[in-house]
């Protein structure tokens, strides 16, 4: 759908001039969630349904189904949120992607296999690959993230992501590199920098936001992140006893912790603690993002917690454990059932029998696999993106005065494809 207003001219809702609206006084706004989990599982039970009978294909559709219903219940003042994409869109764009992709990536192979190469140029190709793929990722994040924002109206007031993928994506890379080179230490600086690229050309109308962050106020916070993901790779190295294993030097690896008693439990009590902290300081993050982010005079806050992130997510996959726990003791049973019951009928010598059981038995996995894809695609909705929605949106607070004169309608932009690359590299955010 082509947005028929023209620059300059302040959109109209129910032929109501909305620039004509008082604007809100210097108090804090309402900004609220209002979605609910019945209906989030019936919308991902009909999706993931239809996506299974048509392999796959409806899945274009089923994020636009999500979207929409988690957009239009995100209110900002009274007024909620509307989503203006289309599965369509999104099918369009992931079919062109992969009309320039699969015979780009072919022919790259092809090319390769042309020339005789030894274990140093075979490591090149694999690295040149590599870094081809970071860099395709770090634009397919901008890309995804501007059609997104122009597919987003607020009071018919249309969103929009200015700047160039490619600054966008060079930069991204860069950092990236550079938290790569660093072990990972540069970390708050990739996502400052990048975060300040993105919300300094995140628009409303004509207006743009404003990113005042630096990464200094994080970096202490990443360190403890950081050293207990260093500690326990650490400990886990210099613990390892491969003395007996086929490969390495004089037939195996020892070291030299590997007779100290309780380094291992010390370093899987570090790498069981790094996704704990990265929860929370992802959360010290958020609020961080939030305090130096501007609209105009428009400031935000955010209460978000620690602890609500990881409730949600350790409730996740308690359910995921549970279920596939459950899914695995009925397979077994249903196997160890099957091969009594099956091999007598099955004609020819012993091996042919073993070979046509196994190949039943992997015929089943293959459905057992479908089920299970088909049931995180109805969890993860209801207990991953319902309650972040919540909880993110119903801490975050605003503070300030936006002016609904200047909202005016930004430059009218062409309806392009939906975000192919993203969805052919699969770079999505919490289902999103």
């Amino acid at each position: 759908m082509v947005d028929a207003t023209f620059e300059g001219v302040p959109p109209r809702m129910g032929g109501t001039d909305v620039a004509s609206a008082p604007p809100p006084g210097p108090s804090n706004h309402s900004v609220d969630y209002r979605g609910g989990a019945g209906q989030v599982f019936r919308i991902a039970l009909v999706n993931s349904l239809l996506s299974l009978v048509t392999l796959g294909i409806y899945r274009f559709w089923a994020r636009t189904r999500l979207r929409r219903y988690f957009w239009s219940h995100v209110e900002l003042d009274g007024d909620p949120i509307e989503y203006t994409g289309t599965g369509m869109q999104l099918f369009l764009g992931f079919l062109i992607v992969l009309a320039i992709l699969v015979p780009l990536l072919f022919g790259l192979e092809y090319v390769a296999t042309l020339f005789p190469q030894d274990a140093w140029e075979q490591a090149a190709i694999v690295l040149v690959q590599g870094i081809g793929l970071l860099f395709l990722v770090q634009y397919a994040v901008f890309r995804a993230r501007r059609y997104r924002l122009r597919h987003t109206r607020w009071r018919g007031i249309r969103c929009d992501q200015t700047g160039s993928g490619r600054r966008y994506a060079l930069r991204a890379f860069g950092y990236a590199l550079l938290t790569f080179v660093t072990l990972g230490l540069a970390y708050p600086l990739f996502r400052v920098k990048t975060q300040r690229f993105l919300m300094n050309n995140t628009r409303i109308g004509s207006q743009a936001f404003s990113f005042d962050g630096s990464a200094r106020p994080l970096f202490k916070k990443w360190l403890l992140v950081w050293a207990a993901l260093f500690v326990g790779i650490v400990l886990i190295a210099l613990s390892a006893d491969l003395s007996g294993a086929p490969f390495g030097p004089d037939g195996g690896y020892r070291g030299p912790l590997a007779a100290v008693p309780g380094v291992g439990f010390v370093a899987a009590i570090a790498l069981l603690a790094v996704p704990l902290l990265y929860a929370w300081y992802s959360a010290r993050e958020l609020r961080y993002f939030a305090q130096v982010t501007r609209f105009g005079s428009l400031g935000f806050a955010s209460g978000l917690k620690a602890r609500q992130v990881l409730i949600i997510y350790a409730i996740y996959y308690l359910v995921l454990a549970v279920v596939a726990g459950i899914a695995f003791l009925v397979f077994s049973g249903f196997v160890a059932g099957l091969q009594e019951g099956l091999m007598a009928s099955l004609g020819g010598t012993q091996e042919e029998q073993m070979m046509q059981f196994q190949g039943i038995v992997i015929l089943l996995g293959f459905v057992a696999l479908l089920f299970a894809a088909t049931l995180v695609s109805i969890i993860q909705p209801v207990l991953i993106m319902h309650p972040l929605a919540r909880r993110v949106i119903g801490t975050l607070s605003l503070k300030g005065q936006y002016d609904m004169d200047a909202l005016l309608q930004g430059a009218k932009t062409r309806e392009r494809p939906g975000e192919g690359l993203a969805d052919a590299l699969d770079v999505d955010v919490a289902g999103f």
